[in-house]
């Protein structure tokens, strides 16, 4: 993982790591921060962060840092049954 922890929300695709609170502190039954994967797309006009079951925004109150996922290689595909 990498050591870099940013607030600024990611601007370009791909999968970062969100450590914080999803839906803003203490809302929801919130009380710790929680690790989320999240993909992050460019849409039209926008951006879209996906987590596993829903996405976050901030004007609903999503707080917390952001750091890029590092992706191992992947196997060579002649490693597949």
């Amino acid at each position: 993982m990498s050591e870099i922890w940013s607030r600024d929300w990611p601007t370009r695709e791909g999968w970062y790591w969100f450590y914080g609170f999803e839906f803003g502190k203490g809302r929801d039954g919130e009380k710790l921060p929680r690790l989320v994967p999240i993909n992050v797309q460019k849409a039209s006009n926008d951006w879209i962060y996906s987590a596993i079951s829903h996405f976050l925004y901030k004007e609903e109150g999503a707080d917390g840092l952001w750091n890029p996922m590092i992706i191992p290689d992947l196997p060579n595909r002649s490693r597949l049954p």
